[in-house]
């Protein structure tokens, strides 16, 4: 798994990204537009969190894989909400579309006081059963990422 590309600053020390992430939690989110330092940052969290995901999808059985103590939950509303969308392979134009990032910001809602940083940026991979590339992989934000 090689995506150091999407690395914001290979050299940050926890210390840094720390205090970046505090001021950041300071900016009103309504107010901000495509900020590549905000952009730098979710993708740096995206990568760390992709590397930890992916060892622990490949080392157990995933039928068996809880994220938290709403993922029954949090699927049964994806179902309901999102009937007709295909999760193995991924159409990132339409995931990425006005009127889905509408639905999904909606969906995200439901979460926000049950998923620890349920809008911050995870990888994901577009098709399931290929690993995770610089071409098959995709930012969202993390409350998709476990679907």
């Amino acid at each position: 798994m090689s995506l150091s590309v999407l690395s914001a600053d290979p050299g940050a020390t926890e210390k840094q990204l720390a205090a970046r992430r505090k001021e950041l939690k300071k900016v009103d989110p309504s107010k901000c537009v495509n900020d590549a330092g905000v952009e730098e940052l979710w993708a740096e969290r995206a990568f760390r969190h992709a590397q930890v995901y992916y060892k622990l999808i490949c080392s157990i059985n995933c039928t068996k894989l809880k994220l938290s103590k709403f993922d029954d939950e949090l699927y049964q509303h994806f179902v309901v909400t999102f009937p007709r969308v295909k999760i193995d392979v991924i159409d990132e134009d339409r995931l990425k579309s006005a009127a889905a990032k509408r639905r999904w910001r909606n969906f995200c809602q439901l979460f926000e006081y049950h998923v620890e940083d349920y809008n911050f940026g995870t990888l994901l991979r577009l098709d399931c059963k290929k690993e995770y590339s610089e071409a098959n992989t995709t930012l969202v934000p993390r409350y998709s990422s476990w679907l």
